[in-house]
């Protein structure tokens, strides 16, 4: 993977979980890391009927250098959008560079 082929910021974020004064839960995003990362060219959209409503899903693939603590329960923010991280894929298995495989969040 070449250096320049990295051209955007993204923030890996993983839920954590806090307790209001009444106990209920209130999720709360943290920041992992900020990597630089490519945003892959084939992106893909649909629309599907769930629950007698018609929902949007945008997918994306983004690319970084390997990280192990990667994993698909956590999301990516670029800039003021949200990915949340549906699939890791370590690229050949070498550890070099893993495929995000994401859906935004709108």
């Amino acid at each position: 993977m070449r250096a320049g082929e990295l051209n955007k910021r993204v923030t890996l974020q993983i839920k954590t979980v806090t307790r209001t004064s009444s106990g209920a839960e209130n999720p709360v995003w943290q920041s992992v890391a900020t990597v630089w990362a490519r945003f892959m060219d084939n992106v893909t959209g649909g629309e599907f009927f769930d629950a007698e409503k018609v929902n949007s899903e945008i997918t994306q693939k983004i690319k970084i250098r390997y990280r192990s603590n990667v994993k698909p329960s956590m999301r990516a923010k670029y800039g003021n959008r949200y990915f949340d991280i549906l699939l890791v894929e370590n690229v050949r298995e070498e550890n070099k560079e893993l495929i995000l495989k994401c859906k935004e969040v709108i």
